[in-house]
């Protein structure tokens, strides 16, 4: 049997989850018709979405999620969803980070250690003997996006280039003060004002006092374990940056690569030996 044409599509808010089949088909439609059907994989989507709970509960062999077929009836396409995990203390729920890991894995089964997966959120996974034992999300890459757009903030950030030694004297204020962050955000704005920062510097400086107090909080996940970091270029290098400022042994991969690489697993999982 011949699998699915693997292709990534551009990501798409789709609107009420009763309405998700037809949009997707609708996203698809240059790519099928309904007189030919098309296979369809997809991960991340809402829970709500699915026929029956698929979300599965930590510790899980990621390598090993089912791929269930959904109901997509006159759209043509035959839908499939990969679940994602759920934990129950402390309570959290990852979408398609599991596509990601079960990529991650796929290619370096041997792993053990933690995964960073960065995205709207960003998520600390631990790696062992092929399962996801426990995982943690932050908000931390959408406070980031938030803070930039403030109008405190904005116009003391508004420019191009980048401040290495900036983000790295904020990744240390952030882990050594985590408690300070809400004041030490606070003064971006006064810096900019009394001691003429760079744009370039308070940009930095604003994501290392971030991703500072979230290592700061992550330190468990992290503190001599090695650590593969999974997200677009921009911010999971700054990531990678700011963990190996704490010595910490860093890989980096494509979040898109370990997506497709994790669905053609799932869809090869599911066939018949």
């Amino acid at each position: 049997m011949h699998g699915p044409r693997m292709e990534a599509t551009r990501r798409r808010a789709l609107p009420e989850i009763a309405d998700a089949p037809q949009a997707i088909s609708e996203l698809l439609a240059p790519w099928h018709s309904p007189q030919q059907p098309l296979d369809v994989i997809a991960c991340g989507l809402p829970p709500g979405l699915r026929a029956q709970d698929t979300m599965l509960a930590v510790p899980a062999k990621v390598l090993q999620l089912p791929l269930c077929q959904e109901p997509s009836p006159a759209t043509g396409l035959r839908l499939w969803a990969l679940p994602g995990l759920c934990q129950k203390e402390p309570a959290d729920l990852m979408g398609a980070g599991a596509a990601q890991i079960a990529g991650f894995l796929s290619l370096a089964p041997e792993y053990d250690g933690v995964l960073c997966l960065i995205d709207d959120q960003s998520c600390w996974a631990h790696i062992s003997a092929g399962e996801v034992v426990s995982f943690r999300s932050t908000m931390t890459p959408a406070l980031l996006q938030l803070l930039s757009t403030h109008p405190r903030l904005q116009p003391a950030i508004t420019g191009e280039g980048w401040d290495a030694s900036s983000f790295a004297q904020a990744v240390e204020d952030g882990i050594a003060h985590p408690q300070r962050l809400s004041a030490q955000l606070s003064g971006l704005h006064a810096g900019a004002v009394l001691t003429g920062s760079e744009p370039a510097q308070t940009r930095a400086r604003l994501a290392g006092l971030l991703i500072g107090a979230e290592l700061a909080g992550a330190k468990p996940y992290w503190l001599g374990m090695p650590v593969a970091v999974i997200g677009p270029s921009s911010p999971a290098d700054a990531y990678a940056s700011a963990l190996a400022q704490q010595g910490v042994a860093v890989s980096r991969a494509e979040s898109e690569t370990m997506l497709l690489a994790g669905l053609y697993q799932a869809w090869w999982t599911r066939l018949p030996a």
